[in-house]
């Protein structure tokens, strides 16, 4: 779309999902500015221009199994890493209770994407709960622990922490996984939107650095109970670099902390930003 009119970013249903076809749809009514408003707003080109498939995949996976993991309950407070347009975090805003709380979070060059975009979506506060637009940055959370920059966030108790298709480089790999082991508490609910196969070595790479950070990942991409647990790994992808040309997948990974102490390992490449940098910008 052009001349200012927003583009709609509907769900699709995630392949092989129990009964997606008869999901409402949650991001009906969620409105995302065009690319042009896109371009004017953002100070460095990101990966959060658009909504990604992974961030539908999330997004359907938590219509089916929200009520289920408690992000329906009363005083919730959630928040979205790389939010870039705001859609997931909006859609899941809608739903919640009014008396909770979604904190939509980018790193400086995207932030006023992000908070064009909620501004854009206004509405959606008179419908579900309130929403917060935060700076973040990965490189807060070094391998020393989060920087004082951080203390807004780190010094809160989050019940859900989500995000989607946040790593395209060697930089994201270690700097989610250190933001994520900062600001997860042992009762956090973490679900990240991961699309499998679009880069192996990076995805290598992020497994490798949550298990360093504490982290423990299971997928949960078809629900909660041990049947589609079995269903998730009857559906598991190839090894990475088994094949010359992978079929990409979006997966929906639970991570959970262990109460190791963990802190991110020394010498890891340097994050900056809530999402990573485009690979073409």
């Amino acid at each position: 779309a052009r001349n200012g009119r927003p583009v709609t970013a509907p769900v699709q249903a995630a392949g092989g999902m129990a009964g997606a076809g008869l999901l409402e749809d949650w991001s009906r009514g969620i409105s995302v500015l065009n690319t042009d408003a896109y371009m004017s707003a953002v100070t460095e080109q990101t990966t959060g221009g658009e909504v990604w498939p992974a961030a539908r995949a999330l997004l359907q996976f938590l219509q089916a199994h929200a009520r289920a993991a408690g992000l329906l309950a009363e005083g919730v407070a959630c928040l979205e890493l790389g939010s870039g347009t705001g859609w997931l975090g909006l859609a899941l805003a809608s739903r919640m209770h009014p008396t909770s709380t979604m904190v939509l979070t980018e790193y400086r060059g995207g932030l006023p994407w992000l908070q064009a975009n909620v501004a854009h979506n206004a509405s959606i506060a008179r419908t579900g709960c309130a929403v917060e637009v935060r700076e973040c940055d990965w490189g807060w959370f070094g391998p020393q622990g989060p920087s004082e920059a951080a203390a807004g966030l780190v010094g809160r108790n989050w019940d859900f922490i989500v995000g989607s298709d946040l790593v395209y480089n060697e930089a994201g790999t270690h700097g989610l996984p250190r933001c994520l082991a900062a600001l997860a508490g042992p009762q956090t609910t973490v679900l990240y939107g991961h699309t499998l196969h679009r880069f192996d070595h990076l995805d290598l790479d992020l497994f490798e650095q949550l298990e360093a950070c504490g982290l423990d990942r299971e997928e949960v991409t078809f629900g909660w109970d041990a049947e589609a647990r079995r269903a998730a790994r009857r559906s598991e992808s190839p090894p990475p670099f088994s094949q010359l040309f992978p079929d990409q997948r979006s997966a929906v990974l639970r991570l959970g902390k262990r109460d190791t102490g963990v802190v991110p390992a020394p010498g890891a490449p340097e994050a900056s930003g809530g999402r990573s940098p485009s690979p073409t910008g």
